[in-house]
């Protein structure tokens, strides 16, 4: 897939957060085939201690179509999870589904992990559980295992949390997903925990760390970026590359957060 990932932790209004989305909708590069995103958006945030999960597809500007879905653009989220999508060919029938767009959730072990993707996991088949239920199953559309390879990251993850903790979690996913990926990871159980991932050559990555505040996006063109935040992490478009940074996070209130790297 060729898509486009955006975390903001440290208080951010939904309608700042969706203008991102919608700047990085259709960036693209001279040497790129296709945009980043167009055929998909999804945005996660926390309000009133639990998550809400809102997603489109099957529109001609996405993002757009997501920011009528949502009650309050001015509601300030203490962290987001935010996702365009450019589905790869293998998985081009889903386009025109909701089903099909990011962010991924799954609880089926009895705590919540969400993910955002960009790129390709070879080995999905192989990571693949029948003991979990997939949003994107969907045998009329989609060739064994009838899912979308970026829905097994959430999946195969909570099987490794709940095994190994969030920590050991994290590496272990990172040692065992093949292929060119970018992806980010939020994970509530025994606390709040928020993994980035690079592995390989994608469309790149930008992280900002600044006072209660971190944000990564996959098109530094696409952010404005808040005073005060330091670039701390800039991965180029094909570079090849590995990064794994794993935060504990504490929410403090709407539009604080606390968060201590862990590794």
């Amino acid at each position: 897939m060729n898509c486009g990932l955006l975390l903001w932790i440290g208080g951010a209004k939904l309608k700042d957060t969706l203008n991102t989305l919608s700047r990085m909708e259709f960036h693209r590069y001279p040497v790129e085939p296709t945009p980043v995103g167009g055929e998909g958006a999804g945005v996660l945030y926390l309000r009133g201690g639990e998550f809400r999960l809102v997603k489109v597809a099957g529109s001609e500007k996405p993002s757009g179509t997501l920011a009528e879905k949502i009650d309050s653009l001015e509601f300030c989220s203490p962290i987001i999870l935010g996702h365009v999508r450019r589905a790869s060919k293998d998985f081009k029938a889903s386009a025109p589904y909701s089903w099909g767009a990011q962010p991924y959730s799954c609880s089926c072990k009895g705590f919540r992990v969400f993910s955002i993707h960009n790129g390709f996991v070879k080995n999905y088949r192989e990571l693949y559980s029948a003991s979990h239920v997939y949003e994107s199953y969907h045998p009329e559309l989609l060739r064994e295992p009838h899912i979308i390879d970026s829905e097994v990251i959430p999946h195969f993850c909570a099987d490794l949390i709940e095994e190994y903790g969030a920590r050991q979690g994290f590496k272990k996913l990172f040692e065992a997903i093949k292929g060119n990926s970018t992806w980010i990871i939020l994970a509530v159980k025994n606390g709040l925990y928020i993994g980035i991932f690079h592995k390989g050559k994608t469309r790149g990555l930008n992280i900002y760390q600044g006072e209660n505040k971190l944000i990564a996006v996959t098109r530094a063109e696409a952010l404005k970026t808040p005073p005060g935040l330091k670039k701390i992490v800039e991965i180029g478009y094909r570079e090849e590359a590995e990064l794994l940074l794993i935060y504990k996070v504490e929410i403090k209130d709407q539009a604080k957060v606390n968060f201590l790297r862990i590794s």
